[in-house]
């Protein structure tokens, strides 16, 4: 089920096309392969010419900072799509949730989503620099009417990734936006996961809220970098 549910991940200063080519040979296995596989955009092509079919190709918009002007994301979020990505990992410009501002954030996810259509967005809040659990919920309830797919803990560059406090905020959303749209969105778990242990964790929070059916690729996915 975990297995199913990952995003094999590598995000690092000193990818290569060889390396992402032998990530791609990680996603698969006998009983099945992982959710997804995601890169930086310069590696999208490497990528789809070796990755397993089934594994959706991901790629990051807005990465780590979340501080590009609106019109810079678009062309990102163009440009990867056309190299072939079928999920955008989009970073909010949470500095201005800081400060306040949800109305950035909300535009840059609406924005986002017009130009995804039916490819999925997975909205990265960084939860280690919000920390404050009600702002998290507030957020990402605000985030999902404004089109997210996923709400994403972390980028897994800020000190702080994701945390039970961090997530529960997210699930208490996202079932907020169930009962009041009855549609069930996800939750993306990103940063510091790195033993099987901790992965459970949070796969039976979710149950919680959702039960056991919940823990599927498109309802629920863990970053896969250090795991």
């Amino acid at each position: 089920m975990l297995f199913a549910c990952l995003d094999l991940t590598s995000l690092s200063p000193d990818d290569t096309d060889e390396k992402i080519a032998a990530l791609c040979q990680r996603a698969q296995r006998d009983s099945g392969h992982v959710a997804a596989l995601c890169c930086y955009p310069q590696f999208l092509k490497t990528a789809q010419s070796v990755l397993p079919e089934g594994v959706a190709l991901a790629t990051v918009v807005n990465f780590p900072l979340g501080n590009a002007p609106l019109s810079q994301v678009l062309q990102q979020i163009d440009f990867a799509l056309k190299e072939g990505a079928t999920e955008i990992d989009l970073v909010i410009p949470y500095q201005d949730v800081l400060m306040g501002d949800f109305v950035s954030s909300i535009e840059m996810v609406k924005s986002a989503k017009t130009y995804c259509g039916r490819y999925l967005l997975k909205v990265i809040i960084e939860t280690g620099e919000l920390k404050n659990s009600d702002l998290i919920e507030r957020l990402s309830l605000a985030l999902l009417e404004a089109g997210a797919d996923f709400i994403k803990t972390s980028t897994g560059k800020a000190p702080l990734g994701a945390t039970v406090e961090a997530a529960t905020a997210i699930l208490k959303a996202l079932s907020a936006y169930q009962r009041q749209r009855g549609l069930l969105k996800g939750l993306k778990v990103s940063g510091g996961v790195k033993t099987l242990e901790q992965a459970q964790i949070f796969m039976d929070l979710a149950a919680d809220f959702f039960g056991l059916s919940y823990l599927q690729p498109y309802t629920f996915r863990i970053g896969a970098s250090s795991l």
